[in-house]
């Protein structure tokens, strides 16, 4: 059974949903990606986010490099996006544990992003960004990834597909 376990996805696609209930089911810790990149740069994302250019994401390929080689194992962790403008970070994350996409199409994701607020760094309209960071990084996330599943079900369901696919997976 894999001791680490990544999903990674577009906002709004459940990750931290789906990796709390997993992570619940495995009786590990979930590694929320929002609250270890703050703490690895002792300031939140919104902060980094307003930096300017390229600092968040910078941020973002540090903490997956913290997963693959500093976080103990086992957990179950949520991945930024952002690791689809980087697929060597994607086959680093893959070699070391599961690397899940959580695929969920555009106007969907739309629809979670708007119905879930505040996202202060978000100081665009969700739709066309959207839409241009599934244009560039959808392919790249499913290419790489171990697993892909369907994100747009229940998150239990999301859940237990991911649980299904771990050879001896216990559950509590």
């Amino acid at each position: 059974m894999s001791e680490r376990v990544f999903l990674v996805g577009l906002m709004g696609s459940g990750k931290s949903t789906v990796g709390r209930l997993l992570a619940g089911e495995l009786d590990r810790p979930y590694v929320d990606n929002d609250a270890t990149i703050a703490a690895l740069a002792g300031r939140s994302t919104v902060d980094l986010a307003r930096a300017g250019g390229t600092t968040l994401h910078e941020w973002e390929a540090r903490y997956a490099q913290h997963l693959v080689q500093a976080q103990p194992a086992p957990f179950v962790a949520g991945v930024p996006a952002s690791s689809g403008d980087r697929p060597d970070e994607l086959d680093a994350l893959a070699a070391t544990g599961l690397l899940v996409y959580l695929d969920v199409p555009v106007d969907v994701l739309v629809e979670r992003v708007l119905a879930d607020p505040p996202r202060p760094w978000l100081t665009e309209s969700p739709g066309p960004l959207l839409r241009r960071l599934h244009a560039s990084r959808h392919e790249v996330l499913r290419r790489h990834s171990t697993l892909v599943v369907d994100g747009t079900r229940a998150p239990a369901l999301v859940a237990g597909e991911v649980l299904a696919a771990l050879p001896g997976a216990g559950r509590r």
